[in-house]
């Protein structure tokens, strides 16, 4: 489901119910077990909740990080998509991925916040904190 607005390239606000369908039901966030948890458009900044699934386990029965990356990876594109009102939704070239400590199977929380490019729905500044 793309809105009207997003095929004209308009930003206009952008309905809880229209944020949901935009980036929870892609095969990557169902994978994830992506959740919306809250976000604000204007500010450019969302929450969602995923599931550190026994499968996506290494064997000292931590979440493996490349699982890890694609949580970060997959907070980090709905900002553009928020902040630019449905408008704009990119693809990763290049993520940096610091590690601070290993991620326990369960409920994890990923926060995302950017200022997107108008040009190509890049991120001049962008930043993803786990929990």
């Amino acid at each position: 489901m793309v809105p009207q607005h997003a095929r004209q390239n308009e930003e206009i606000d952008v309905t809880d119910e229209e944020v949901e369908a935009l980036v929870l039901s892609a095969p990557c966030a169902i994978l994830l077990g992506r959740q919306l948890i809250e976000h604000d458009q204007d500010r450019g900044w969302i929450k969602f909740g995923f599931e550190g699934k026994p499968e996506f386990l290494n064997p000292a029965g931590r979440v493996q990080g490349g699982f890890l990356a694609a949580m970060l990876d997959d907070t980090m594109g709905p900002v553009v998509l928020l902040k630019s009102g449905g408008a704009l939704y990119p693809s990763s070239i290049d993520i940096n991925v610091s590690f601070l400590a290993a991620a326990k199977p369960g409920p994890l929380i990923c926060g995302g916040r950017g200022t997107p490019t108008r040009k190509d729905g890049g991120l001049r500044r962008g930043s993803t904190h786990g929990q």
